[in-house]
């Protein structure tokens, strides 16, 4: 039984993509304006904390558990970044910045940056001590939430606390921009008879390792009502900007006498999903790693057919069983929220589902792995430019010395320059006992057998709802027949 099942619905409650104006600077916190208190129950050492650098930072240097007012609402593209540093010759137990909703159990809100529990969330780790390190998360990606406090937090239980040092904090939102316009509204269209609407977009979906998809409804004017819905998806790859232009061959009928149209942008990745799934297998090396059997927990099913079995004893697992786990269940999960039936994955067939994870698995005589089964059959496109590669994406890593894993990707962490020095990722391997986090130095990695993918969503009831931008035509209503010359002889 995975033991975070309750994340799956925190998770998707981040789904929803529409840009805030929450945090419009990104501005150090400065801790002298904030009164630091004691988090409920967990804050052994109410005094061993200290206020530095004129207020720019905050030392933790016991058994402490801090908490600020900080009453906001996360949304699905706030950020939160902070240099961060310990001192002593152990890691805190739990050592990193959260976010708490009531004074009460938030640890699986925490970024236990460095911390020797299980405890939170682990995909970013601090590794240089005692220098600085500094971070930068991205918070929506993992949970959007009301929240009531900020946390800071030192906590050793047993022995010697070292110092955590937290310095220059500032959450901000980081949100895509979107513009949309109309090339042009004709006045009247004859009913029957096709007509184009093209629509013109500005974007910075790409600079956010994001894409989108692209919607026309045509809408009654006297009621509002919807006529028609169109969509347009770059033949799978979405649309990431700057610019562009989308063209929709539409019709109406002579039912109507006068329509709108309403254009807009939303998003194409299934990666949200994929996300909550992720996050509920536990990290704690009670599914450890064994290559051995199909390196799945339990038996995948798929339009009533057992594509692969858990032919294993206990939770035991591996690289592309895991990964294609937290797929195919992230896949039942969406047909199951959105009432799908049957439920399938782009209307794959049985066979090809079983080719599907042949390919994933890389036992097909090929080596593309999980992104080459993802873009063979139509799922989603390849990430060619690995700077745009976002979370949730799916990897098939290929070493210089010849070995491989399945992962699915965090992040990259970067030198001062920008450069990519480590992959972060989530799969399961024997270095970490089984199923966490951890990391690929860029160095070692085969640039030209490594391959990325991205699932793609299908269009759903969320789509207006998640929407980055919108447009319409209603102060300007287009005539359904009507053009004016009824009842002129024309020569």
């Amino acid at each position: 039984m995975k033991k975070n099942s309750w994340i799956v619905s925190v998770l998707l409650f981040s789904v929803c993509i529409i840009p805030p104006a929450l945090f419009p600077d990104a501005t150090p916190l400065n801790f002298n304006d904030y009164t630091i208190s004691s988090y409920n129950g967990e804050d052994a050492d109410p005094g061993a904390f200290a206020i530095q650098d004129g207020g720019a930072s905050l030392e933790l240097s016991g058994n402490t558990w801090k908490k600020i007012p900080f009453n906001c609402s996360i949304s699905r593209f706030t950020v939160v970044e902070f240099d961060y540093m310990s001192t002593g010759t152990a890691s805190p137990e739990i050592g990193g910045i959260g976010f708490d909703r009531d004074n009460d159990s938030a640890v699986n809100w925490i970024f236990n940056v460095n911390g020797t529990e299980y405890a939170g969330f682990q995909n970013y780790e601090y590794d240089t001590i005692p220098d600085w390190r500094h971070f930068t998360v991205n918070i929506g990606d993992l949970f959007s939430t009301d929240v009531q406090h900020l946390l800071f937090v030192n906590d050793m239980d047993t022995g010697t606390a070292p110092r955590s040092v937290f310095r220059d904090v500032m959450i901000y939102d980081d949100a895509p921009t979107a513009t949309l316009s109309f090339d042009s509204i004709p006045s009247n269209v004859t009913p029957g008879v096709n007509f184009t609407i093209t629509v013109n977009y500005e974007t910075s979906l790409g600079d956010h390792g994001l894409r989108g998809r692209m919607f026309l409804e045509i809408h009654d004017a006297g009621t509002g009502g919807l006529i028609a819905s169109y969509n347009r998806d770059n033949s799978g790859d979405g649309y990431e900007g700057p610019t562009g232009s989308v063209d929709f061959t539409c019709n109406v009928s002579s039912s109507y006498t006068s329509i709108y149209f309403v254009a807009f942008l939303s998003p194409i990745e299934f990666n949200p999903y994929v996300l909550a799934e992720m996050e509920t297998y536990p990290r704690d090396g009670s599914y450890g790693y064994w290559w051995t059997g199909n390196g799945v927990t339990h038996d995948i099913n798929y339009l009533g057919s057992t594509i692969i079995s858990d032919n294993v004893s206990g939770d035991y697992t591996y690289c592309c069983g895991i990964t294609y786990e937290a797929f195919m269940d992230a896949w039942e999960t969406y047909n199951t929220l959105k009432g799908n039936d049957p439920a399938s994955i782009w209307g794959l067939s049985v066979g090809q589902m079983s080719s599907f994870r042949q390919k994933w698995y890389a036992a097909d005589g090929t080596i593309v792995g999980a992104p080459g089964a993802i873009t063979t059959y139509g799922c989603g496109p390849a990430i060619t430019d690995w700077d745009k590669a976002s979370r949730g994406d799916l990897v098939q890593i290929w070493r210089k010395s010849s070995s491989g894993h399945s992962v699915i990707f965090d992040h990259w962490v970067r030198n001062d320059v920008g450069d990519k020095i480590t992959l972060r990722y989530w799969s399961s391997q024997p270095g970490t006992s089984g199923i966490h986090y951890n990391s690929e130095d860029y160095s070692t990695l085969n640039l030209t057998d490594t391959l990325f993918a991205r699932a793609r969503k299908p269009v759903d009831d969320d789509d207006w709802g998640n929407r980055y931008k919108d447009v319409d035509s209603s102060a300007t209503p287009t005539t359904v027949g009507a053009s004016g010359l009824e009842g002129w002889d024309l020569y």
